[in-house]
């Protein structure tokens, strides 16, 4: 028997390989643990082992006609290798796919066209008429989706009148779908008035809500109808005289008619009046923001009914020629903008008149802005301009003083003790309407006036400053003529000028004071008085801005500090904020707004002087030119004002007064 090695032990590695027999392609490496030199004995029992393996190691592995010694690629059959090669791909295409799918499956299923959407609605939408639009909705996709919800988005003017189903929120015009399987489908059916603008486009939209299935997200559908207001329910109609003579009455008619089987609510009437037509007083209209013309609230025109709107008055001396009238009736939008339902049309043919008048204030026959406390220079023309004499003319101005809107009686915004009138006008103070009037009397060529003949008036009186608590006024001012005859017909004719308006400008100003001393006597200065060359003098400097009339924004109060002067840093702000600029040397107070319930703001500061030899017996610079900015929104027009510069000349201060003077150091 063989002797068994130990598991654990392993051989060493030869020194020398020997050399494989070249008929056979394995050796047996010898190995020798013994360093003795062996008997003959044991090399024959060795011999005759390895003889017995190599014969079984044939036996195994070499078959007739087999040479280990080669190596060479053995042939495969090729439909065998092509049937792999496709099984290989289409199982790797198939993991691609099923791979892809799970990856991009929520994006996938959340796609906005998930549900449909669809809206039958009309083109041509008619005003103040109950409309109809069905909304469809489908869920065309293969999954269930979730929360789905439905919302309709109309224009502000829309009044929503039936639905069905009914909305789940009335408010937000919403309807709750819930899960929708794969085919749900439904409609929803609304009716309701549009009181739009007619001509003008608009649309609603349809906008919906979901969550597919598999999705941690919602998703959004949107369909959109667009449609015109062709049509309306209110018929509107200008009723105008053929001719009219300038200076006669005149009456401007507007009818309107409801259509419709329903009530319209809030409704406005506005004319647009036409060029030199002055209106006679009235309470039940009101002139629009931007002065374009009048309007009347209606509030309700009841199905199946007409109403009418109308103004009195006569056109402006100097009128003449086909005039054009518009008028419209419509409602507010949500903007606060009009929207006219129905719109009309019309023209006056004006008929020159009998007596001619012009008129002109501070060199202006429009509306203009005045400054509180301005004169008012007027010059008024009068003429004939028929061809046969005019008798008994009387001429009268008219003044009328309006404050925070309503008009005053007396002399609220006049200074009538200093009217200079050379004529010589009768004048009438204690009406809400101050007057001054002219006749033959006063002006003898009034009597009588030939074809062609003229004749001027002027007038100034000044203007006065408001009172406290005051937040707007203005002067309106007019002027009247009346013929009593042309050529033996007696036609007692009046003709009117058209208004001008002087509105006034804000009376903000600002006071620029130097103070060593307050009132009381305390100190706020520092530093020798009067002041000593070498030595350094402090004085405090106050800017106090006043006014009573609007509010006022972008505000800049600005001054430059002479070489002489010096920026402390200190300062005492009520509102806005103090800056000092050492590039420019200029101290600026700026704010953003004074509200028209603030009267007074001010801010102080401290200025420092050290005089020079060249200083000596004269006053020093403390402050240069100060200037204010300012926007007046109420007027739409900028403020601007400029005060003197300051010295140590301090008058306002009793307590520095006659110690402003620089002296030498002694």
């Amino acid at each position: 028997m063989t002797a068994q090695k130990p598991e654990n032990k392993k051989p060493k590695t030869p020194k020398k390989p020997i050399p494989p027999p070249p008929s056979r392609p394995w050796t047996l490496a010898k190995f020798s643990f013994d360093k003795k030199k062996k008997s003959a004995a044991t090399k024959n029992s060795e011999a005759e082992k390895e003889r017995e393996i190599e014969e079984s190691l044939e036996s195994i592995y070499l078959s007739d006609g087999d040479d280990l010694t080669k190596i060479s690629r053995k042939k495969t059959h090729r439909v065998r290798r092509f049937i792999l090669w496709a099984i290989g791909l289409l199982a790797t295409t198939s993991v691609l796919a099923w791979a892809g799918l799970l990856f991009f499956q929520p994006d996938h299923a959340g796609g906005g066209d998930q549900l449909a959407l669809a809206i039958n609605a009309p083109i041509s939408v008619t005003i103040g008429k109950e409309e109809t639009f069905t909304v469809h909705w489908k869920n065309q996709s293969m999954e269930i989706v979730r929360n789905a919800e439905v919302r309709l988005s109309f224009p502000g003017e829309f009044t929503l009148t039936q639905a069905e189903p009914k909305p789940t929120s009335q408010e937000s015009k919403s309807w709750s779908l819930g899960i929708l399987s794969p085919g749900d489908e439904g409609q929803i059916k609304v009716q309701g008035i549009f009181l739009g603008e007619i001509g003008a486009q608009s649309a609603m939209q349809v906008i919906a809500t979901f969550r597919p299935s598999g999705s941690d997200r919602d998703y959004d559908a949107l369909a959109t109808a667009t449609f015109t207001y062709d049509q309306t329910v209110v018929e509107s109609q200008l009723i105008l005289p053929p001719k009219v003579v300038a200076g006669d009455d005149a009456n401007i008619v507007y009818r309107i008619q409801n259509h419709s089987d329903r009530e319209l609510t809030h409704l406005l009437a506005h004319i647009v009046l036409p060029e030199g037509f002055v209106p006679s007083a009235s309470s039940t209209w009101r002139v629009l923001e931007d002065g374009s013309g009048l309007e009347w609230p209606l509030e309700s025109l009841p199905a199946e009914t007409t109403t009418t709107v109308s103004v009195q008055g006569a056109f402006a001396s100097g009128s003449a020629g086909n005039l054009s009238v518009q008028a419209s009736v419509g409602t507010k939008a949500l903007t606060n903008s009009f929207l006219a339902m129905s719109r009309a049309e019309g023209t006056i043919s004006v008929l020159a008149g009998d007596l001619g008048l012009t008129f002109v204030v501070n060199g202006s026959n429009t509306d203009r802005t005045i400054q509180p406390g301005d004169p008012l220079r007027i010059t008024i023309g009068y003429s004939n301009i028929s061809p046969e004499d005019l008798g008994n003319v009387e001429v009268k101005l008219g003044f009328e003083s309006v404050v925070n809107g309503a008009s005053t009686t007396g002399t609220t915004l006049l200074n009538w003790s200093e009217l200079e009138d050379s004529q010589g006008g009768v004048s009438s103070t204690r009406p809400r309407i101050q007057t001054i009037q002219y006749d033959r009397d006063v002006i003898p060529l009034l009597k009588k006036m030939a074809p062609q003949q003229e004749g001027t008036i002027e007038v100034a009186i000044p203007s006065l400053r408001v009172a406290s608590g005051t937040q707007d006024a203005a002067i309106r001012l007019t002027v009247e003529g009346r013929v009593k005859t042309v050529g033996k017909d007696e036609v007692n004719r009046s003709i009117r000028t058209k208004p001008v308006l002087l509105r006034y400008r804000t009376d903000a100003d600002v006071s620029v004071q130097a103070n060593y001393f307050t009132e009381e006597g305390a100190p706020v200065g520092s530093g020798p008085l009067p002041p000593v060359v070498g030595e350094t003098t402090a004085y405090r400097v106050t800017w106090k801005l006043e006014k009573h009339l609007h509010e006022l924004s972008d505000i800049k109060v600005s001054a430059v500090l002479p070489q002489t002067a010096a920026w402390s840093g200190k300062t005492l702000v009520s509102a806005g904020n103090v800056s000092y600029d050492e590039a420019s040397r200029t101290v600026t107070w700026a704010l953003n707004r004074m509200p028209a319930a603030v009267s007074d703001l001010e801010v102080s500061f401290e200025v420092q002087i050290t005089p020079a030899e060249l200083d000596v017996g004269r006053f020093a610079q403390l402050l240069g030119e100060t200037h204010v900015e300012a926007n007046d929104a109420d007027v739409s027009e900028q403020l601007l004002r400029s005060k003197p510069p300051l010295s140590t000349d301090l008058q306002n201060d009793e307590g520095a007064r006659g110690k402003g003077v620089v002296r030498a150091r002694e």
